[in-house]
């Protein structure tokens, strides 16, 4: 494994590796000039290079950032947060730094990845080495900023490290799952016991202390563990990575909010009248809030939707989404094809969905808004004030914020109906 940021001192850095399991074991001699002295860079003695605690997983963290694996990936000047979850993106350059690759030179194959992003050429070596085949076809797309499950993170890790069949790990909830092998795999090889109670917890996101843990083992940075007791859980209380306020104003009943946790479970809370504050169990990764209703995409990419039906708003359409926006009484979503769903409230044809594909969607009181995939706008619904009058040209994800915070704002300064 080489090195993958400058060595600071002037050392030379020489690199030996013993074949074996996976990708064997690194050891790192760096020989400085002046002095000669040898030395290991098993992070033992060495400070942290973050000002946040990694808990039961800072030797792992520390390990791989010996290894250079880690630079350029933290979430801040400084930081690490082991208790975000893991995304998508990072997977590819801290997989193809341990793997000892470099990254493509080749054109991106995926529609959701920008070439002028560093990490995107990471992503494509990933691909090129068959240790992912992206999130969805039609176009081919990676899901960059989606949340790495614990399932899916084991498919990476068995491709990756090609690691041999394993017997069943007799863990109760991942019979029949679609990384069920890989989970089997990951488990003969020690690097995983479970999350506890003879559970993996597949459809759970992986924290980035948790992946920093898992790869760590992998690399044999650190030690695996010798008996099935579970995996290390996240270091502290769970913090918020989303929010999301519903009601109308001047509406009585109206008024409820709901957050998602760093595990992507969800917690709700305010006025309950219709049941728009009793958040289901599982995981997700967004959610969106309306008058007296709430719904969020699921980790599976399923929508769910819950508190009042007066107008089918919680009627969730079938079909796997990636985004999903709500407004007074109707709701849209992005389909994984980029195709558009509507439901709920329709008095002005809001939810009478156009066709074409879409990257991103937001929607006022009474119209709707996406953004094509070739950058041009379609609105639809109420016009009364031109506000499905799109203009011409072309727009991109920060136009899409702009807009959805005008939407924000004008719903808390305008009547319901405008």
């Amino acid at each position: 494994m080489k090195k993958h940021e400058p060595d600071a001192g002037g050392s030379s850095w020489i690199h030996q590796r013993w074949s074996g399991w996976g990708r064997g074991k690194a050891l790192w001699i760096a020989s400085a000039a002046a002095a000669g002295v040898l030395a290991l860079t098993a992070g033992a003695g060495a400070q942290s290079e973050y000002t946040d605690d990694g808990g039961v997983h800072q030797p792992a963290i520390e390990a791989l950032a010996g290894e250079g694996i880690l630079e350029g990936t933290e979430c801040g000047e400084g930081r690490f947060c082991p208790d975000e979850p893991f995304l998508r993106r990072v997977m590819g350059v801290w997989l193809v730094r341990a793997l000892d690759e470099s990254p493509s030179a080749a054109d991106t194959r995926f529609a959701d990845l920008d070439p002028a992003i560093w990490w995107t050429p990471y992503v494509e070596r990933l691909a090129e080495l068959d240790v992912t085949q992206g999130c969805g076809a039609a176009p081919v797309r990676y899901c960059p900023d989606q949340p790495v499950t614990r399932g899916q993170m084991a498919t990476f890790l068995t491709r990756a490290f090609e690691l041999k069949d394993g017997p069943p790990a007799g863990f109760t909830d991942t019979d029949g799952h679609r990384h069920a092998a890989a989970v089997d795999e990951l488990a003969a090889a020690r690097i995983t016991a479970g999350c506890g109670e003879g559970r993996y917890c597949p459809d759970q996101p992986v924290t980035r202390g948790q992946m920093a843990t898992f790869l760590a083992r992998a690399l044999d940075l650190t030690a695996r563990p010798e008996a099935p007791a579970s995996d290390p859980a996240p270091s502290r209380e769970l913090r918020f990575t989303a929010i999301s306020a519903g009601g109308a104003e001047n509406w009585s009943y109206s008024g409820h909010s709901c957050g998602m946790h760093t595990d992507n479970t969800v917690t709700c809370w305010g006025n309950n009248r219709h049941g728009q504050a009793d958040a289901p169990t599982g995981q997700f990764t967004a959610i969106t809030t309306g008058r007296h209703h709430s719904c969020g995409i699921r980790t599976n990419k399923t929508v769910t939707c819950w508190g009042s039906n007066e107008y089918g708003q919680t009627d969730t359409p079938t079909g796997q989404f990636t985004t999903i926006t709500t407004g007074y009484g109707h709701l849209c979503g992005v389909h994984t094809n980029g195709s558009v769903a509507c439901w709920g409230y329709n008095e002005d044809g809001q939810t009478d969905t156009p066709a074409g594909q879409f990257t991103t969607i937001t929607t006022g009181v009474s119209h709707s808004c996406g953004i094509h995939t070739n950058g041009s706008v379609t609105c639809w619904g109420n016009n009364w004030h031109g506000q499905t009058d799109a203009p011409t040209g072309q727009f991109n994800h920060h136009h899409y914020r702009i807009l959805s915070f005008m939407r924000n704002t004008n719903r808390q300064n305008r009547s319901l109906l405008g």
